[in-house]
């Protein structure tokens, strides 16, 4: 076991790392792309949930969720098990370095990855690397 003195310094200097993450500046998207998925961020009702439940903080336990209206409580249970990788920033929300792609831009994501024509193994690596 570690001393907590020397793990809540190792703790406070991953959180100092992490808060230097642009995420955004990993991904490949264009400026005017990257602030329509901004905007659909901030209208998709499941993503401003789950927006709220990562400032506001997670319930102990799964079983807690029941105290939530019944929507909040489905997305809790939805991203639960992701819940230690889910981050927000500029109005994003990501899953590790990955975008979490709003429901009404899924399908122009997806469309997009095809594209590039690069075969289904590279195409699904693609979209593995950076949206979620």
């Amino acid at each position: 076991m570690s001393d907590p003195d020397i793990r809540s310094t190792r703790e406070q200097l991953f959180a100092f790392e992490l808060e230097q993450i642009k995420h955004d500046e990993d991904l490949s998207v264009s400026p005017t792309r990257l602030e329509k998925l901004r905007e659909e961020t901030a209208k998709d009702e499941e993503l401003k949930i789950l927006s709220d439940v990562i400032h506001e903080g997670w319930p102990e336990t799964l079983a807690e969720a029941h105290k939530y209206d019944r929507r909040r409580r489905q997305v809790i249970e939805l991203y639960w098990n992701s819940r230690d990788e889910l981050t927000t920033e500029d109005g994003m929300v990501y899953k590790g370095h990955r975008l979490v792609i709003p429901f009404k831009e899924r399908p122009g994501v997806v469309k997009s990855l095809h594209e590039s024509h690069v075969g289904i193994e590279e195409t699904l690596r693609r979209a593995r690397d950076t949206v979620y």
